[in-house]
């Protein structure tokens, strides 16, 4: 088993100073000229922080629980955190994929229905819409995506997603270079590149998780069990 290398840091959120001892066992953030102080064992770190760039914006390590607290960082400092941050779990990965789930599920809904052809109303000033079959294509992935990541998380799944916001962000660019697009358009392009290096890097951290799904494992185990009753009833 690796050494954990541990470290201190002094960092300002807001206008309070803080400690923040990156120990073996645990993260320790003791306020410094206040008294604010709350530790959160490193194997929860991953459910009760995060450390994230939106390039080309300084990274910063976002404290949810159980004090909302949020730390501008240096690349040297979030290196150092990144290398102390514990190995990935199946269960991180589970908790990861659970957090997009009602998102997912939720957006492919509405992509969904705003989908759906619209009759004209002229006393109203409706104009007819016809079926959108990009935006219902959309949302059937989206609520499909949702469904493999509450119950199937495999972590081929954040290729998937990578994969997704690429083809996304490369299809707004060719729009925008064929005149469909506004300048504007450029903004959710950047965020589309964040979102690709974020799940790509999200890929690579749970490259040792072998772990099968909950429900894959439970299709596996039935024949044994069902084995062990027929002995038993022998």
């Amino acid at each position: 088993m690796n050494e954990v290398k541990t470290f201190e840091l002094t960092l300002v959120s807001g206008k309070k100073t803080w400690q923040l001892s990156f120990l073996a066992d645990s993260l320790r953030i003791q306020g410094v000229g206040h008294a604010d102080s709350f530790d959160i064992p490193r194997a929860e770190v991953p459910e009760k922080a995060v450390v994230s760039q939106l390039w080309p914006l300084a990274p910063v390590l976002a404290v949810k629980k159980p004090k909302k607290v949020m730390f501008q960082l240096t690349r040297v400092d979030a290196a150092a955190i990144r290398a102390w941050w514990p190995p990935a779990t199946y269960r991180e990965l589970k908790w990861v994929f659970r957090k997009r789930f009602w998102f997912a599920a939720v957006f492919g809904v509405f992509l969904l229905l705003t989908s759906l052809p619209v009759s004209a109303n002229p006393e109203a000033g409706i104009d007819a819409t016809p079926f959108d079959l990009e935006s219902a294509s959309i949302g059937v992935l989206a609520i499909v995506f949702a469904v493999l990541a509450r119950w199937f998380p495999f972590r081929s799944l954040f290729l998937v997603e990578c994969l997704g916001c690429l083809a996304a962000m490369i299809h707004n660019v060719v729009s925008f270079a064929m005149g469909e697009r506004h300048w504007g358009w450029l903004i959710f392009v950047w965020f589309l590149l964040a979102a690709v290096r974020s799940e790509f890097l999200l890929w690579k951290r749970f490259a040792s998780v072998t772990e099968l799904p909950d429900v894959v494992m439970l299709l596996d185990a039935e024949p044994e069990r069902r084995s062990s009753g027929r002995v038993g009833e022998e």
